[in-house]
């Protein structure tokens, strides 16, 4: 299939796997959480092997007192604001597919070596 001058278009909306470090906003459906926001920000820490198992991730919030790691603004990933990774949360690989989860760019490696050693 064609679509905008690009093939191969078809399966955009089928489950992936992402990789660790990357940074995603998260629609709340896929968290089974009660959350304000439809989406939230949150970079991956753990990958499973195949799409049945399930993807661990810590979510950002801009509650500076929340217990976690500090993470500076990151504009270019349309993170406007200070922030703090405080909350871990799994979701289940076959649900994390477009239009759930949308790829905003890779976290830098000392914050998510910080990341990682927090939820250890």
């Amino acid at each position: 299939m064609t679509f905008g001058g690009f093939e191969g278009l078809d399966g955009l909306d089928d489950p992936y796997l992402p990789k660790v470090g990357e940074l995603y906003l998260v629609a709340k459906e896929i968290l089974g959480v009660v959350d304000v926001h439809p989406k939230r920000p949150a970079v991956v820490i753990e990958v499973p092997f195949d799409i049945n198992g399930r993807i661990h991730l810590v979510t950002r919030t801009t509650d500076l007192d929340r217990p976690g790691v500090p993470h500076a603004a990151m504009p270019s990933e349309h993170l406007y604001q200070a922030g703090v990774f405080g909350y871990l949360r799994s979701a289940a690989a076959i649900v994390w597919k477009r239009p759930h989860v949308e790829f905003i760019g890779i976290l830098d490696a000392e914050t998510l070596d910080a990341v990682m050693v927090w939820f250890a």
